[in-house]
């Protein structure tokens, strides 16, 4: 049976990749591990804090949120009539 810990790092990265819907998420890993609700949100909590701030720490998030460069250089300008 996985602790509720790993159980916390689980539901974290399922998340994070949006694969399922998290409420079945909490429902498999109660029924796994034994533990109630409180318990599993708290730990939960204190893992995904733990995870933004290492997040944070690799790179800051920049006021640019477009992920590809935008290149300018080739657009020619028109003018509308």
């Amino acid at each position: 049976r996985p602790s509720i810990l790993a159980s916390a790092c689980i539901k974290a990265a399922i998340k994070g990749l949006s694969l399922k819907n998290i409420h079945q998420i909490d429902e498999i890993i109660l029924k796994l591990i034994h533990c109630n609700q409180i318990e599993l949100s708290h730990t939960y909590y204190m893992i995904e804090q733990l995870f933004q701030s290492y997040l944070q720490n690799i790179k800051p998030s920049s006021k640019r949120r477009c992920l590809v460069p935008i290149d300018t250089s080739s657009q020619q300008l028109t003018k509308v009539k």
